[in-house]
């Protein structure tokens, strides 16, 4: 964080510290600033001073929150209430059980949660309860552990996955990944794809999927 704000003092950005609640406009979607709050952040535990925030663009919806603990989502829950409802919610500390508490789930009820966390990483995320508490609520998950890494867009309307996926492991979950993300017959889908030659973390020669 000090190299940034030092760095945007040397090229003279304009910064302003954001306040819990505020509202932004960005483009035609605005978001609005759900944590940290004041109270919370602490130099003994980051997590908690993570910025999260709710992005509206038409009829979609998005709620990001960073590392923010079960502490931070109940105080979220209690300013904002049933105006986290979302329709992506990208889960809490990589699915730790440290996060998307009961509450914090029920109050943004998703349609999707996104899971960003690294193949067999040593934290054993994402937490079987996490996962969990979604099958229960029958939210659509997506891990990038399991499909690779993934932007999401939105019109306005619809909310597309634009994937990232190794031909290394392609035969084993690509296929399945995108068929399930996209919910449409999956032949189809590659004669409309266009594909960009990437990297993989692993140094193996990957692509992009667009639709």
């Amino acid at each position: 964080v000090k190299t940034v704000l030092d760095y945007g003092r040397f090229v003279h950005t304009e910064m302003y510290g954001a306040k819990v609640g505020e509202e932004f406009g960005f483009g035609d979607a605005t978001f609005t600033v759900l944590c940290p709050e004041t109270d919370l952040v602490s130099s003994d535990d980051t997590n908690d001073a993570s910025v999260g925030i709710k992005l509206v663009h038409g009829e979609n919806s998005f709620v990001m929150c960073g590392d923010a603990s079960e502490k931070s989502e109940s105080t979220m829950v209690k300013r904002f209430g049933s105006a986290l409802e979302c329709d992506v919610l990208k889960c809490g500390h990589h699915g730790s059980r440290t996060s998307t508490s009961e509450a914090f789930l029920k109050a943004t009820n998703p349609t999707w949660a996104v899971i960003s966390c690294g193949v067999d990483n040593s934290y054993g995320h994402p937490h079987q309860e996490v996962l969990d508490r979604f099958h229960e609520r029958g939210v659509k998950i997506y891990e990038t552990a399991k499909g690779g890494a993934v932007t999401l867009k939105t019109d306005g309307k619809m909310v597309l996955f634009h994937k990232i996926t190794c031909i290394v492991c392609h035969n084993a979950h690509s296929k399945r990944s995108v068929f399930n993300i996209l919910g449409q017959d999956f032949p189809n889908i590659l004669k409309n794809r266009v594909l960009f030659p990437v990297l993989c973390p692993f140094a193996h020669i990957s692509y992009i999927y667009v639709f």
